[in-house]
């Protein structure tokens, strides 16, 4: 399944925070293909 759509001028993509024991403030980010996380990097310019 791929899903693509057009955002709205600053329409929220990801809220950061912190939960159940972590020690600061993070974000989740995935990449799935065929259901499998995959490496964000190259998708991201890293």
């Amino acid at each position: 399944m791929v899903e693509l759509r057009l955002l709205v001028v600053r329409e929220d993509i990801q809220f950061m925070g912190t939960t159940g024991t972590s020690t600061g403030v993070h974000l989740d980010f995935q990449i799935l293909k065929n259901d499998t996380n995959v490496d964000p990097g190259p998708y991201i310019g890293l």
